[in-house]
């Protein structure tokens, strides 16, 4: 600052010790001091037209009055001009130190405090997804698989992260499949059809996926069949109607093969011979062929055949005699019934028997009593007349 000041000091210095140029005009002044302007001063902005320099005094004093104001209007010009000067050179000095000033500070902001980054865009889309798989998921959760599946659907309008998605509805259709096969094994087919059904109408599911449901809704409705037939059995063999049992059980194998078929069949086949045994002890010789004639034809056995034989031959002497058959108990059994029991041993056989029937022909009275009267009594002296 100290320098400026000395500048402008010897700026005016130099303009005060100058000579004072006059500034004349080629043209002359008439007798009133007075002249017309120059073309060339004209042009220079001097004067226009006719004009009187010092009102009547002489050109000399007009002159020097001239020479004096222009002399002083121009140290007051070169003053101002350079007073300007000063002054502009000190606001340039002033600005640059400043504009240095500013430029350092904000070096030194910068260095010591980076610059914020930008905030990230938020994809809209995105968060709307998320929300969607959230709430399918909390819906997975509390096994509400159709549901889940409906709520996913709205993540693929979005079209986001549909990667992500797809293993999710694997998962959730794996999940309904799960429920099918346990639905299956606990034997309820209406709720194992209900699940399957739910995926095959899934649209996004596999191929394969769908392949395996059809064919897991075959199986449901086999086994069901096959249920149903197994029901009938246990029905009939109840009600003791045996032949009914075994066409059901051939219908049964035919849906299926299992073991469950076979052991149901040996079971019943045990309680037909029991059944059969006990009509036969009754008396109830009809029933007790009819039994045997269907063991004989669900399982081939010569044990059967003996028996019918047998029965057949008892039903021709009630047939033949009119004979109410006896009891086949023990001691209470006939003569004719222990001759034909091959475990007694006797050397009478049911030819034997036969022949005998041939000889009485009309003389049955005299020998009724080989039928009726059990060996007991016999032995014990009954009918000895008879004999």
């Amino acid at each position: 600052m100290k320098t400026n000041w000395i500048g402008l000091g010897l700026v005016i210095l130099l303009i005060l010790t100058q000579p004072i140029s006059a500034f004349a005009h080629s043209g002359r002044t008439d007798s009133s001091g007075g002249h017309n302007c120059s073309q060339k001063s004209i042009d220079k902005g001097l004067c226009t037209g006719y004009h009187n320099h010092n009102s009547g005094n002489s050109g000399s004093s007009s002159s020097s009055s001239s020479s004096s104001s222009n002399s002083s209007s121009n140290s007051s010009s070169g003053s101002s001009t350079s007073s300007q000067s000063s002054n502009s050179s000190n606001s340039s000095n002033s600005s640059n130190s400043s504009t240095g000033n500013s430029s350092n500070t904000g070096s030194s902001s910068q260095s010591e405090k980076p610059a914020p980054k930008p905030e990230p865009k938020i994809d809209e889309k995105q968060v709307k997804a998320d929300e969607h798989t959230s709430v399918a998921k909390s819906l997975v959760k509390e096994e509400k698989y159709e549901e889940a599946l409906q709520e996913i659907e709205k993540v693929y309008d979005l079209d986001k992260d549909t990667a992500a998605i797809d293993s999710f509805v694997a998962t959730t259709v794996s999940s309904m499949y799960s429920n099918a096969e346990n639905a299956l094994k606990d034997k309820d087919y209406d709720e194992a059809k209900k699940e399957a059904s739910k995926i095959l109408e899934y649209e996004r599911v596999s191929e394969k996926v769908v392949n395996e449901t059809e064919e897991l809704i075959s199986k449901i409705e086999t086994e069901e069949k096959y249920e149903e037939a197994i029901d009938r059995v246990q029905n009939k063999v109840d009600e003791k109607a045996f032949r009914e049992v075994f066409e059901s059980l051939e219908e049964a194998e035919e849906i299926k093969e299992s073991d469950e078929t076979e052991q149901i069949r040996e079971q019943t086949i045990q309680k037909l011979e029991k059944d059969a045994k006990k009509l036969y002890s009754d008396a109830k010789l009809k029933q007790a062929k009819t039994q045997y004639n269907l063991l004989l034809e669900v399982n081939k056995k010569d044990v059967y055949q003996d028996m019918i034989i047998e029965i057949e031959g008892e039903e021709r002497l009630v047939d033949t005699y009119g004979l109410d058959v006896p009891d086949k108990q023990g001691d209470s059994i006939s003569l004719y019934d222990h001759l034909q029991i091959e475990g007694n041993e006797t050397p009478y056989q049911e030819n034997v028997v036969d022949k005998l029937e041939s000889l009485v022909g009309n003389a049955k009275d005299n020998v009724i009593f080989i039928f009726e009267k059990s060996i007991t009594e016999l032995f014990n002296g009954g009918e000895k007349d008879a004999a």
